[in-house]
């Protein structure tokens, strides 16, 4: 194997690993799990895009996060109210 065809394969495998990342950390309930995780997945998409040289397509906030749903719906459940 020549230089080139290393450093081609090495790129692809470490693409290929980044790509399986960002298939986990967007998938639903961990992106839009509170604001760290958010940063994270897009955070994980520009890393993509310096790759792939391609403008990322980044995730909007949701308008609940879900940590605040499962905490409302604990209180809720135990009739206690947030302050």
């Amino acid at each position: 194997m020549n230089e080139e065809t290393i450093i081609q394969s090495v790129l692809q495998k470490a693409t290929k690993s980044l790509q399986d990342l960002i298939d986990i950390q967007c998938s639903d309930g961990n992106w839009n799990y509170d604001p760290y995780m958010h940063g994270l997945a897009n955070g994980l998409l520009t890393s993509r895009s310096i790759l792939d040289g391609k403008e990322p397509q980044f995730l909007d906030a949701p308008k609940q996060w879900l940590k605040d749903k499962h905490v409302n719906a604990i209180l809720k459940e135990a009739n206690i109210k947030r302050r």
